[in-house]
């Protein structure tokens, strides 16, 4: 199914909100959350900022050691209800993505933001433990062809993850984006 067909078949495009005219202060008031309630409000809105930035989809996960997607105070797998997913299919389900995915590999070295293909990885600061990830057979190991990825560094070693692909699954240079937000 087409990422479009996969939008609409689950209403993402149609509770899609503006987020364009938005400042920085109010958007990050809007993918806060401060109790469980408030997470599905809060994926949906990072996916409206994500798709008005730049085309951007989302992919995120609070433990990228864990098999337990990300969910709504109800149960519901935010992955599946909210953020779209394209030909690399239901990501969450993916069991050796933790150990497999350079993305996966690159949280684990890097604690700032970077964006990688299978053309390398890219940050604001030399850091030689990326150049030496294997990029082989990327787009099937990291289940996209180029990604923005936010790794957060939490308590007790856990590492999350909130990675951002191009809606063109074509596109494997996003430094425009990198280097705008």
């Amino acid at each position: 199914m087409s990422i479009a067909a996969k939008g609409a078949a689950s209403g993402n495009e149609a509770s899609r909100r503006d987020t364009s005219g938005l400042s920085l202060s109010r958007i990050l008031d809007t993918v806060t959350i401060t109790k469980p309630a408030e997470v599905r409000a809060a994926a949906e809105a990072l996916r409206d900022v994500a798709l008005d930035l730049g085309e951007l989809v989302v992919a995120a996960c609070d433990n990228i050691a864990s098999m337990k997607p990300v969910m709504d105070d109800e149960g519901n797998i935010i992955a599946e209800d909210v953020w779209e997913h394209n030909d690399s299919g239901r990501w969450w389900e993916a069991e050796n993505l933790a150990l497999a995915s350079p993305l996966t590999h690159g949280c684990r070295y890097e604690s700032e933001p970077f964006w990688v293909s299978a053309d390398g990885f890219h940050t604001r600061a030399p850091n030689d433990y990326l150049d030496r990830i294997d990029l082989k057979d990327f787009r099937d190991r990291a289940l996209c062809v180029a990604a923005i990825v936010v790794p957060v560094h939490l308590p007790f070693g856990q590492i999350g993850a909130a990675s951002f692909g191009c809606r063109d699954r074509e596109r494997t240079d996003l430094s425009r984006e990198f280097e705008l937000y």
